[in-house]
């Protein structure tokens, strides 16, 4: 997760994963292949800090 600097009392924030993952044979035929490969991409609002 990468944030970036808080505007309007809301911190962003960006993140994303890759992965693969290894299948039985049985599954191949509909993955193309023993190896099905993902991703995912997702962002954040979150609320700044209070500064007291």
């Amino acid at each position: 997760m990468r944030h970036w600097p808080a505007t309007g009392g809301l911190v962003p924030g960006v993140g994303g994963s890759v992965a693969l993952s290894l299948l039985p044979p049985e599954l191949a035929p509909r993955y193309f292949g023993r190896v099905a490969p993902s991703f995912a991409l997702y962002f954040s609002l979150r609320p700044a800090r209070h500064a007291m």
